[in-house]
């Protein structure tokens, strides 16, 4: 099964390297590739399903998937190159699987980079806080909300802690 996985992947650094994609570049696409193998096959066990690899996931990639890791690299407070990258990658990674007709839509055709204004609050707010909100992301996940109710929830608690964080911020003289 993992050489399976090991094909598919050097399959895809094949196709990027016809692009003239330099070598450097492809060490950064292939760890993109394995965080996102690695995000996605925990979420995947969190949720009871069994794939012990990323090409026994491909059932399991979709438009909504894409948000969620997306959401997921945002709440972890990664920076916003590193976050952008990786979402490029999926982008990458997305467009081959269809191509190569290993799926047949591509399920991160709509997934966009974020911005730093966006990202702004997170980096204002304690580690504890961003921890929290982690993990009530993944709780809503795990109650299978809609990815737009998680993300407008996230967004509601994100805006409340800046709120608060701005209320309560110490005088300084």
């Amino acid at each position: 099964m993992n050489d399976n996985y090991d094909r598919v992947k050097q399959q895809f650094l094949d196709y990027l390297s016809q692009d003239g994609v330099s070598e450097a570049t492809l060490k950064f696409y292939a760890s993109d590739l394995n965080h996102f193998e690695r995000w996605l096959l925990t979420k995947l066990a969190d949720l009871g399903s069994v794939a012990s690899n990323l090409t026994e996931a491909f059932p399991y990639l979709s438009p909504s998937t894409a948000q969620e890791y997306k959401n997921s690299l945002n709440s972890a407070s990664n920076p916003i190159a590193t976050i952008n990258r990786r979402l490029s990658t999926l982008r990458r990674f997305s467009v081959f699987l269809s191509e190569s007709g290993y799926l047949t839509y591509d399920f991160a055709q709509n997934l966009t980079n974020i911005s730093a204004s966006k990202l702004k609050h997170i980096k204002t707010t304690s580690a504890s806080a961003r921890h929290a909100v982690a993990e009530f992301e993944r709780h809503l996940l795990a109650k299978k909300k809609s990815a737009n109710t998680v993300r407008n929830y996230i967004a509601d608690v994100k805006q409340f802690l800046e709120w608060l964080e701005a209320k309560y911020e110490p005088a300084t003289t």
